[in-house]
């Protein structure tokens, strides 16, 4: 839903389709980037305009989302 009123989704300049970021080759996190992107537009997939507009069914989908798989860890580098 948000792609088709936004346009492509990403986080950082390293996950776009066309990447633009003069630090790539160096940065020891732009292949994560990608991976979480995608994470992401995973779920926001999941919604749509009539789940946005009931709050029960975005908390519904939040609770599921919370016991799916395993979890990012955020460490420091």
């Amino acid at each position: 839903m948000v792609e088709a009123f936004e346009g492509p989704i990403a986080l950082t300049e390293c996950s776009q389709d066309h990447n633009v970021c003069d630090i790539t080759d160096t940065c020891n996190l732009s292949d994560g980037w990608g991976g979480i992107n995608q994470l992401i537009m995973q779920m926001m997939g999941r919604i749509s305009l009539e789940d946005v507009r009931n709050p029960q069914i975005v908390d519904k989908l939040y609770r599921q989302l919370l016991d799916d798989g395993p979890r990012i860890q955020l460490v420091n580098l």
